[in-house]
């Protein structure tokens, strides 16, 4: 069940990074760039665990339910971040657009 949720959950970063070096300007690719992933290993690496020690410990009260925990985090942001994508995808197609 968890191979699915691995290949959605990073399949994006390929066309993410592609599609940011389409709509930036020549002369600021790389600092987007590498604030794209600052950010990304940032939110990643901090609130991922973060969030899953959360779940574990307030939702469920056990150590032994982290199973359910690692199950259900992806139920619960994967919503979310297409809520985003669809949210940013206007303004994305106006500057794809444009350049």
């Amino acid at each position: 069940m968890a191979a699915p949720i691995v290949f959605f959950l990073n399949a994006h970063y390929g066309v993410g990074v592609a599609a940011v070096q389409f709509i930036t300007p020549n002369r600021m690719r790389a600092q987007v760039s590498a604030l794209m992933l600052f950010v990304t290993n940032l939110l990643g690496l901090a609130f991922g665990p973060t969030a899953v020690a959360m779940l574990t410990d307030f939702a469920f009260g056990d150590d032994l339910a982290l199973r359910y925990s690692l199950a259900l985090l992806p139920l619960l942001v994967c919503p979310l971040a297409i809520a985003f994508i669809l949210q940013g995808l206007p303004a994305y197609r106006r500057a794809a657009t444009e350049a």
